[in-house]
């Protein structure tokens, strides 16, 4: 879960660099707040995260998304969580 929030992240950030469909070059070099959304845990129609298998459950998910995301604050790809 770490890895995913992570890359999945930093890969967002990539799409914002470069150009933009006008031509133009876009100046998106971090992100100033990134939210993290769980979706209803009791849904039955959603796939659980391969963690949230483990002894710490969704709890243990948790705690390795928001590492994750202060790994980001961290490194200066976003500055709030």
């Amino acid at each position: 879960m770490f890895d995913d929030t992570y890359q999945a992240i930093k890969d967002d950030l990539a799409k914002w660099k470069g150009k933009t469909k006008h031509g133009d070059i876009a100046r998106v070099t971090y992100f100033d707040l990134v939210l993290l959304h769980w979706p209803n845990l009791y849904s039955t129609d959603l796939k659980a995260p391969k963690c949230a298998s483990e002894p710490e459950g969704w709890v243990g998910c948790r705690k390795l998304a928001w590492q994750g995301l202060e790994k980001l604050v961290t490194e200066g790809i976003t500055r709030f969580i």
